[in-house]
């Protein structure tokens, strides 16, 4: 699966969970052709006054100088590495797509 498939089909089911929390939950995707280096996606939570940041990548691959600068100096960002049937956050594993995403969504919230 390439980095784009999975950002694609994650994307979709962390939007689906984040509409079944108790929160009000914002999530925007960030990569175009003028934002080089922003993590790929963010979720805000409006009630608490949050933003993290993530960025995707497969197994193999790191983030560029560009990236990591970014990555090193946002607040709450973390880095998200595929290799199905294994996902990481943070190098913390997680067995399922789903269980990344609750992973995603408790690191946006505490």
């Amino acid at each position: 699966m390439t980095e784009t498939a999975f950002t694609r089909k994650f994307m979709a089911k962390l939007r689906a969970a984040a509409m079944t929390m108790p929160y009000t939950i914002i999530i925007f995707k960030h990569n175009d052709f003028y934002t080089a280096g922003i993590p790929d996606f963010s979720v805000s939570v409006k009630e608490l006054g949050i933003t993290s940041w993530f960025e995707i990548k497969m197994a193999g691959n790191n983030p560029t100088k560009l990236q990591q600068y970014y990555l090193d100096r946002l607040p709450r960002a973390h880095v998200i590495i595929a290799r199905p049937p294994i996902y990481f956050l943070d190098n913390n594993p997680s067995n399922s797509i789903g269980f990344l995403i609750e992973d995603v969504l408790r690191a946006s919230i505490t």
